[in-house]
């Protein structure tokens, strides 16, 4: 697996059928959410877009405002490993989620959480 920049379009394909009352994102501006962001890809071996994600720099923190796919592997280990690798010049990543699998998946990785706010958990990785 490769992640690499993508167009907002290539993006918004992925996340399109992830924004859901469970995760969250119903409702969800595809246009909004991707705009003034980095929207990366995450290919498989043949090249194929198995998921997607969108960054946006707020100061110190490099926030993950999306991130969704499907693939024959964790695609969670995957795309925060990049994320990290991305996201070195910055003092923390952060994200926001309603997914309590995802929270768990994040802390083995070392993100903590850091508040909650309308319903989300938030939680920040310090670099």
């Amino acid at each position: 697996m490769i992640a690499g920049p993508c167009r907002p379009e290539e993006a918004k394909a992925i996340l399109a059928g992830a924004l859901t009352d469970k995760t969250g994102g119903a409702g969800a501006d595809l246009d909004e959410l991707t705009a003034d962001a980095v929207c990366m890809a995450v290919r498989d071996q043949g090249g194929a877009i198995v998921g997607a994600y969108v960054l946006h720099a707020e100061g110190g923190t490099l926030w993950i405002r999306a991130a969704a796919g499907r693939a024959p592997v964790d695609l969670c280990q995957v795309m925060f490993g990049a994320i990290a690798h991305q996201g070195r010049a910055f003092d923390c990543i952060g994200f926001q989620t309603r997914r309590a699998g995802l929270v768990k998946k994040a802390a083995a990785l070392g993100y903590a959480v850091t508040g909650h706010k309308d319903g989300f958990t938030v939680m920040r990785k310090w670099l």
